[in-house]
């Protein structure tokens, strides 16, 4: 569906024990930490000018966090185009791209009406309703493109006939568990860097954690972006069977 690019290790060990100088930081637009990146951590790490105010952040702990949580979506990753667009462009591949659509935000508007509802229906990924997550993620897909207006003729007969598990396999296997979909946030790495930094060399050993309201999939992608070995594990809301607050 999108063009492959080689596979790069961009969380490698030279990035995350790397420095950077206080000019780097000074001079970036990109804000190295959300403030809600973590219940403990909720601002910059650095802020100064010279780079020191990581250190300040905790100096008035009377002890070391044993826990840091952070989620993944919005967070640390992110979708490389709005989830329409995913849609849409998969669609328009398995009509060789001869169908006439609408635009991507029309698919969007669908997919976030269809998640809602089966959502409130069936929530943490259908787990506690007897459903595989794959089950749960074929009947959002199935109402999402039943709320777009599909003028092609024939298309929409089609769609309820066969191609619908076809489109539904690629964006659940090729696209949205790969990093075909997900990328990861402006800033995110220097983040983990400081955060490696700081648990390491400074207050002792931690925990890191993620803990997200996704599926198990978020194991596979966070290893595609080369993200799963900075954290010591991941939790995902379908996995416990019970979501974030």
């Amino acid at each position: 569906v999108f063009e492959k690019k080689p596979s790069s290790s961009v969380f490698s060990e030279d990035i995350l024990s790397s420095d950077i100088s206080s000019s780097d930081i000074s001079s970036s637009k990109t804000e190295l930490m959300p403030r809600n990146l973590g219940r403990i951590v909720y601002t910059p790490l650095y802020q100064s000018s010279k780079g020191e105010a990581w250190k300040e952040q905790f100096s008035n702990l009377k002890e070391s966090p044993k826990l840091i949580t952070i989620d993944a979506f919005d967070i640390l990753i992110q979708t490389r185009a709005e989830m329409g667009w995913f849609f849409r462009d998969v669609l328009h591949e398995a009509t060789d791209y001869n169908a006439r659509l609408v635009a991507p935000e029309h698919y969007t508007k669908a997919f976030h009406t269809a998640y809602k509802e089966v959502d409130d229906d069936m929530p943490c990924f259908g787990v506690k309703d007897g459903i595989t997550s794959r089950q749960w993620w074929k009947i959002v897909t199935q109402k999402t493109y039943a709320y777009v207006d599909l003028t092609e003729p024939g298309l929409r007969e089609e769609l309820d006939e066969w191609l619908l598990e076809d489109v539904f396999d690629v964006l659940f296997h090729d696209v949205f568990m790969t990093e075909e979909a997900w990328e990861i946030k402006p800033g995110a790495l220097e983040a983990l860097s400081y955060m490696k930094k700081w648990r390491e060399e400074e207050q002792g050993p931690m925990a890191l954690a993620i803990l997200s309201n996704y599926d198990e999939r978020l194991h596979a992608i966070l290893e595609q972006l080369d993200l799963i070995d900075a954290f010591d594990f991941v939790l995902t809301s379908r996995e416990i069977g019970s979501p974030m607050p």
